[in-house]
């Protein structure tokens, strides 16, 4: 089942970002560790004006359970939902960082920025179904065109977007990694 997500969630949702964040081998994680770090996510999750709040979050769940989350947004926003992360770890940490220092997003466009799956939840269609519902949702919010990243070197995810009609548009890096920059057309 895919569902907008709830602030009862935001323990899963800092999990599953946790895997992309490791994967993306982010400096901050290296920083101040993972432990740390969810934390923090645990704390900004529940705000709702986080670009990684659970507001912005689609779920899938499995047997009751969330397994996967979809993040997706209106990018003119996106500058703006960093602050509630900012400002936590500066006060906690006395850090001033950004979680991303690069621009995601192209003008224009609806921001499918992550999409995670535990493992035991893989190779279940899971992953097609919140992209489905994440275009939907974008549908549903006027977007014209959805747009995302995917590591250049993630060739099944290449796959999975590009049949579901997303073409690449630009290469981009994202804390020191290449990506494409994939984009669909919702609407003629």
């Amino acid at each position: 089942m895919i569902r907008q997500a709830k602030k009862a969630d935001v323990a899963k949702l800092a999990e599953l970002m946790l895997i992309i964040f490791q994967d993306m081998e982010l400096p901050l994680l290296a920083k101040i560790g993972k432990e740390k770090l969810k934390n923090l996510l645990l704390q900004t999750f529940q705000e709702e004006e986080y670009r990684y709040s659970y507001t912005n979050a689609l779920v899938a769940e499995l047997d009751g359970e969330v397994v996967g989350v979809v993040y997706c947004y209106n990018p003119q926003s996106e500058k703006v939902n960093d602050s509630a992360f900012e400002q936590q770890l500066s006060g906690q940490y006395n850090l001033q960082e950004q979680l991303f220092f690069q621009t995601e997003v192209l003008p224009d466009e609806w921001y499918l920025d992550s999409i995670a799956l535990f493992s035991k939840a893989r190779g279940k269609g899971l992953g097609t179904k919140l992209l489905l519902a994440a275009l939907e949702k974008a549908k549903e919010k006027g977007a014209v065109n959805v747009g995302l990243n995917v590591e250049q070197n993630n060739q099944r995810a290449r796959e999975l977007y590009e049949n579901l009609g997303f073409v690449e548009v630009a290469e981009v890096e994202i804390v020191g990694h290449k990506y494409g920059h994939l984009q669909k057309r919702l609407f003629d």
